[in-house]
């Protein structure tokens, strides 16, 4: 998909990688992707506490946006033991 590259969104090359690991550990699939905002849905949420602030440190070091809605990253690592889509959106 010819979508990254810019500001702090990562080239392709690296959204494939980090994909590839999220659809493996969780059984990720893209929902849909614009020019700035990838949407990810798990199979599989984290399953203890630890194990969601590990993703939750993935997804903010592969998007930092991830926080925007959220105080700090142990909410958000919360949330994602609550929910199985993801957003990535980069300005």
């Amino acid at each position: 998909m010819p979508m990254g590259g810019y500001n702090e969104c990562p080239l392709p090359v690296y959204q494939s990688v980090i994909f590839r690991h999220f659809q493996q550990q969780y059984g990720a699939n893209i929902l849909a992707v614009t020019g700035d905002t990838w949407v990810l849905q798990a199979s599989r949420r984290p399953q203890t506490a630890e194990e969601a602030l590990q993703l939750a440190k993935e997804h903010f070091i592969f998007c930092q946006y991830v926080l925007e809605d959220q105080p700090t990253l142990g909410h958000y690592a919360d949330s994602l033991l609550k929910q199985d889509v993801w957003y990535f959106w980069w300005d």
